[in-house]
């Protein structure tokens, strides 16, 4: 029943691991995600207490917006390189610091300006 004379050859030796845009594409949906739950976030505590000046409010706002489209930009600059069988872009890989920067940059401002204001 078992014929010896097939050969089977595995397709790799070693799992070179995930490809990186898949990685890349995956990080960027977390950092959409993240970023949009942050909006949130600011949003529900600048109106608790009002004491948030506006001015602080829209920096933190806009370096959150400028995060989300950098994350949406990556990932469809990455879906358009897979339908074309290429690696993704390098302006994506640039794109990706610019999203986690700013992430941190709206976070961190609204964070500080926030802590100020109920002290």
């Amino acid at each position: 029943m078992n014929d010896d004379s097939e050969a089977v050859t595995p397709l790799k030796a070693v799992d070179a691991g995930p490809e990186p845009d898949i990685l890349l594409y995956d990080y960027s949906k977390f950092l959409l995600t993240t970023t949009l739950l942050a909006f949130g976030g600011v949003l529900t505590l600048s109106g608790m207490d009002g004491g948030v000046r506006p001015q602080a409010l829209v920096v933190a706002l806009v370096a959150l917006l400028l995060s989300g489209f950098s994350s949406i930009a990556v990932i469809g600059w990455i879906i358009a390189a897979r339908r074309k069988g290429e690696a993704a872009p390098n302006m994506a890989w640039t794109a990706h610091v610019i999203a986690i920067a700013a992430l941190g940059a709206g976070v961190g401002a609204f964070t500080v300006t926030w802590l100020f204001s109920v002290m």
